[in-house]
């Protein structure tokens, strides 16, 4: 027989198992419950996402006159529900029903997009094993997303030169793009409080998006990971290509919604810790 002891701390590692995996599932629902607009109750007074995307689409046809976005990044396709009920999505002078791709109703005040129309993303920095430096910039990698944060416990520094546009900022959402574990590929983390220059490697992806709050909890949910499980596999590597990650939809809600979204998440998650 095992010894009492043995089996209390048998009996705990299965209890705090069972509390991992229950966690994990009640934060799951609540982030499907964030994106469908269940979350918290809609406030006719804060507007509607349509006039979210008119301060975006004016943001970045500011950038691209600065010369800081290409003029493809105004490229836009306009999702709306038609008379019969179905929804079309316009792209030029083309009309398509898109109804079949719609995986739940949204509030009224909210609109479904795709992810190109809210942010701005691409890969980061390829490097040579030569350009390695422990006096360099810090590159950021798979191994350093580790539930949703930094993780800098493994770091690799570089002394190439980085442009501007490759250097991480306040608010960016690093993504794994590319990893030969299928599970890694689309984990995320929102960056708060970047303790010194960074950058990102070839296989990660940067997500630069005003409403980068409401943007990271699409990222963990169900949503976002259902339509990354469609587009990944390719024969030689798990990947999200940024022009499937540009396709994603997103039902978006009013900005001052996402806030409060933003933050019934964050005091519910610190309960499930």
């Amino acid at each position: 027989l095992a010894h009492p002891i043995d089996r209390y701390n048998d009996a705990q590692t299965k209890l705090d198992l069972l509390n991992n995996v229950l966690n994990e599932k009640l934060k799951k629902s609540v982030l499907q419950e964030a994106i469908q607009g269940k979350l918290v109750p809609q406030i006719a007074e804060e507007g509607t996402a349509q006039e979210l995307f008119e301060q975006i689409k004016a943001e970045k046809q500011k950038l691209v006159k600065e010369g800081k976005l290409k003029k493809s990044a105004l490229a836009t396709s306009i999702i709306f529900r038609g008379d019969d009920n179905k929804y079309y999505e316009q792209i030029g002078k083309k009309c398509l029903d898109i109804t079949e791709q719609i995986p739940f109703e949204i509030p009224s005040n909210w609109e479904w997009c795709r992810v190109r129309n809210v942010s701005n993303s691409y890969i980061g920095l390829t490097y040579k094993p030569t350009d390695i430096d422990e006096k360099g910039t810090v590159v950021l990698r798979s191994c350093n997303i580790r539930n949703g944060k930094l993780a800098l416990d493994d770091i690799v520094r570089v002394s190439s030169s980085i442009s501007e546009k490759l250097l991480i900022e306040e608010n960016d959402i690093i993504i794994c793009a590319r990893n030969g574990s299928k599970r890694l590929v689309g984990k995320s983390a929102l960056i708060r409080n970047l303790p010194e220059p960074m950058t990102f490697g070839a296989f990660m992806a940067i997500c630069k998006t005003p409403i980068y709050e409401y943007m990271f909890a699409y990222l963990q949910s169900d949503l976002f990971f259902g339509q990354l499980r469609d587009v990944s596999n390719t024969t030689t590597i798990n990947q999200l290509t940024q022009n499937k990650f540009y396709d994603f939809l997103i039902p978006i809600p009013p900005i001052r919604e996402q806030e409060r979204i933003a933050f019934k998440i964050s005091q519910l998650f610190q309960k499930l810790r």
